[in-house]
């Protein structure tokens, strides 16, 4: 609800959110590729999927770091 509000705030809802959705998605795909050759490692999961559409980049980044808190 956070995201949707700044998005709204802007002014330019669409273009926020298709951009964070984006980005998101990427940088999804991006540790997904790369955790091929490391030990974090995301899968593709609905909700994986849905944290990084919503919250973009720092929703993976959160994600990535639960991972390697709770992999310990």
């Amino acid at each position: 609800m956070f995201m949707l509000s700044l998005y709204l705030k802007s002014g330019r809802f669409w273009r926020c959110l298709f951009f964070s959705a984006g980005t998101g998605i990427a940088g999804l795909l991006a540790v997904m590729a790369i955790g091929a050759f490391t030990t974090p490692l995301l899968g593709m999961s609905p909700f994986s999927l849905a944290v990084s559409t919503v919250f973009g980049l720092p929703g993976v980044v959160g994600l990535l770091m639960l991972n390697l808190i709770w992999m310990i």
